[in-house]
């Protein structure tokens, strides 16, 4: 069992732009794709930070009717139709596989 965390003071600045690395407690995982756990997919989103923004300030209305907690973006190079495409996820239902065209991340709490 690993249990891993990190402590740090409020009043410190993140400035972290590595993958995995949290950034102003968003998490970012460039070259990753959450595959599963889709909540809903929004298209024409135009950056992983965009796709970010709508994800984690998404409520529960209507028929979404979990928060989502995690994203991914899929970049206009991406090779299926699903280019400049943000789905917002149910993270403990996804699992992540590579993916060059992807970014993915996790919400803060």
């Amino acid at each position: 069992v690993v249990i891993a965390g990190t402590a740090r003071n409020s009043l410190q600045t993140s400035q972290i732009a590595a993958t995995g690395q949290i950034a102003d407690a968003y998490s970012v995982s460039k070259d990753v794709e959450f595959w599963g756990g889709d909540l809903m997919c929004v298209t024409k989103v135009k950056s992983a930070q965009a796709c970010c923004d709508i994800c984690c300030n998404t409520v529960p209305f209507a028929l979404v009717t979990v928060k989502p907690d995690a994203y991914v973006w899929k970049d206009e190079n991406h090779h299926s139709n699903h280019n400049n495409w943000c789905c917002c996820k149910n993270f403990v239902l996804s699992h992540p596989q590579r993916n060059d065209h992807a970014v993915s991340g996790k919400c803060p709490p």
